[in-house]
């Protein structure tokens, strides 16, 4: 079960003092304990639905309302048809649009910056992510992502161009979708390639590769074409920028170079200095 499902399940949520016993119900309750941004979602909704209905029970019946109702015919007119006159319509009407647009209002709980963002994406793959598609196709990713509307026609830096995908996802961050590309490094263990709109964030954003760490896994980060990207191994950052910036480390008949080597970190810039250097579309 993935998050648009379970987010279709719990929709259906209404404030009763029992709970379906529906394994589809549980499931879903499952994974928004699981993951927050679903959780977010879903304790707005409850109290969202929890509100619209104690504003609904506090509004008084309209005078008149239960000899009108008794007055009905067997063939009402249109005017009849309407327990509430207008005026308690439009009431009606304001009260729910001022519930939604509180239900709907930004939570405050989550920062729209880089860290905040290279935080939840590398602890949502650390939490056994599912991919939506597992193939070793680029192009099948490509498409699917494309079909998804989510970032598709960007590069892959060449060194992670020679190992092979193992699929992708879609993940969600401030209403925007994240590309994510799972690349098998074989003994290196697995690569995870995040990209999203900088559109999305607030604050600085690197433009040149900038490590970092999240939890377990190594990070490096850089901008271009309007995107964000953000590459993740269980590596040490600086190992994992070294095989970003060195296309050669990933080849069989060479060993990757040393951690600890000098005058390679040293040149690790002057190597690559844009981004875009040394990747292919």
């Amino acid at each position: 079960m993935n998050r648009d499902q379970a987010r279709h399940i719990l929709s259906l949520w209404r404030p009763e003092p029992h709970v379906p016993d529906d394994p589809e119900w549980t499931r879903a309750l499952d994974l928004a304990a699981r993951d927050p941004e679903l959780r977010d979602w879903f304790e707005r909704h409850r109290a969202f639905q929890a509100g619209t209905r104690l504003a609904l029970r506090k509004l008084p019946p309209p005078p008149g309302l239960a000899d009108r109702i008794l007055r009905q015919t067997a063939t009402p007119s249109r005017r009849s048809l309407l327990p509430f006159p207008p005026a308690w319509l439009a009431a009606a009407a304001c009260l729910v649009i001022a519930l939604v647009l509180f239900a709907l209002r930004p939570s405050g709980r989550e920062r729209a910056d880089f860290p905040t963002f290279a935080d939840r994406m590398v602890r949502t793959v650390l939490r056994e992510y599912r991919m939506d598609l597992v193939t070793a196709d680029l192009d099948r990713i490509r498409n699917f992502l494309e079909s998804r509307e989510a970032p598709a026609s960007f590069p892959i830096p060449e060194a992670f161009a020679r190992i092979p995908p193992a699929g992708c996802g879609i993940l969600s961050w401030q209403g925007h979708k994240v590309a994510m590309v799972c690349l098998d490094g074989a003994e290196r263990g697995m690569f995870y390639l995040f990209v999203v709109s900088t559109r999305s964030l607030h604050g600085r954003l690197p433009d040149q590769p900038t490590q970092g760490a999240v939890n377990r896994l190594g990070t490096v980060a850089w901008t271009a074409d309007n995107l964000l990207f953000l590459l993740a191994g269980d590596l040490a950052p600086e190992a994992l920028q070294r095989l970003l910036l060195d296309p050669s480390a990933f080849d069989a008949a060479r060993p990757a170079p040393a951690a600890d080597s000098p005058s390679h970190a040293s040149a690790t810039f002057a190597l690559l200095p844009s981004p875009r250097l040394g990747c292919r579309p």
